[in-house]
């Protein structure tokens, strides 16, 4: 009907251009509201199929595969080189998570991340521990790299009272040196039992137990933080011994100041005050090439009590007297927040000075209670 009428509109205009007569205007208003109408009811189409893509994408979003999207994409600035945020996704559900890195002299650093909230959220950050493409370009930048080998695949992960069994690929082995050998176990088994239901880990490869690594890492049973050690010359625990995980600083890139845990071992005997062991390890010199402390040395723990869920530290009048900087005073509250964090049962810090509230050379109080923050190095998805 409507190829009819444009005929007939066309032949119209013809016949009246050659008689120079008025052309047929009733057939042109009847093409013109005809034409109209379906266009209307083209953009009515249109709208209701965007609103129909907008609601499914609502859906998608709090479910996402795992290890595919993360809550904020990042793209190159060209200016900069700084990975910023892609606003599209920025109302995406999301939660904050901590995954172990590595960086470039092979060093385990943790980083908080924010991502898609879903499920399977282990197995998600797990994935984004491998190295790909995507990955490393989210956080190369920050002078972080993927720890996993390239092409590595998560077959499975299950979690069964607090143990979580998680099952890679041949991929998973596909590395040359020890470093990277003890990099990739500690970094899995510390992204893992950052969440609060995990408590330990058992690797498997194609479903199957491997007793032993290329370089003797011992796969054979399960892996949590009191036997796993990170930033140290081995993995697993010596036999008797106990260990501690300090915080030291390490700069990165030559932009970033990063925290990161290093595992100290100490005789299960004879070493029953852990405060104690925590601040002489944290007033030594690291004794690792690239880390620093910031705590004065050789600054001794008085006493130690709770006061509800805040644990008061008093120490002797070197931890304030080492000669000011207040970059340095929040880095010493820092180290004794992040490595306290993991005791449990504790909320806040307060610190003393020989038994009385004092101010560090530049005046940040000591006495305040100090929060044990949730997140560290938080600075990819800021």
């Amino acid at each position: 009907m409507k190829r009819l009428i444009s005929l007939l509109v066309l032949a119209c205009l013809v016949f009246t251009s050659s008689l120079g007569l008025v052309g047929c205007s009733g057939l042109e208003k009847e093409q013109k509201s005809d034409t109209t109408k379906t266009t209307k009811t083209s953009i009515d189409t249109i709208k209701e199929e965007q609103e129909e893509e907008d609601t499914d994408y609502e859906k998608r979003t709090d479910i996402t595969p795992s290890g595919t999207d993360t809550a904020l994409n990042t793209i190159s600035n060209e200016n900069t080189g700084e990975p910023k945020k892609d606003n599209i996704q920025e109302d995406i559900p999301s939660l904050w998570i901590t995954l172990y890195y590595q960086d470039r002299d092979g060093y385990i650093v943790p980083a908080s991340r924010k991502i898609a909230k879903q499920e399977g959220i282990a197995r998600a950050a797990v994935s984004l521990l491998v190295d790909n493409s995507i990955n490393r370009e989210e956080i190369e930048y920050f002078g972080l790299y993927p720890v996993l080998p390239s092409g590595t695949e998560i077959l499975g992960l299950n979690i069964k009272e607090g143990i979580a069994t998680i099952d890679f690929d041949k991929d998973f082995l596909n590395y040359s040196d020890e470093t990277t050998e003890k990099n990739i176990v500690s970094s899995v088994v510390y992204t893992l039992t950052e969440f609060s239901t995990i408590e330990g880990v058992k690797i498997l490869i194609n479903g199957h137990t491997v007793n032993n690594m290329k370089y003797n890492t011992n796969l054979s049973g399960v892996l949590g933080r009191d036997n796993t050690l990170i930033n140290s010359d081995r993995i697993n625990l010596d036999k008797d011994m106990a260990k501690q995980d300090v915080y030291f600083y390490k700069r990165v890139n030559d932009r970033y100041e990063y925290l990161l845990p290093v595992s100290r071992m100490y005789p299960k005997t004879g070493s029953s005050d852990t405060l104690a062991l925590i601040t002489r390890f944290l007033s030594e010199d690291p004794g690792i090439e690239h880390l620093y402390t910031q705590v004065p040395n050789g600054v001794e723990l008085l006493n130690n009590s709770m006061d509800g869920s805040t644990l008061v530290l008093d120490f002797d009048a070197r931890l304030t007297s080492y000669g000011g900087g207040t970059a340095r005073e929040y880095g010493i509250i820092n180290q004794f927040l992040y490595t306290v964090r993991g005791m449990g049962g504790i909320d806040r810090i307060r610190f003393l000075v020989m038994g009385k509230p004092a101010n560090f050379p530049e005046g940040t109080s000591v006495s305040k209670d100090y929060i044990i923050p949730a997140l560290i190095n938080s600075v990819i998805d800021e």
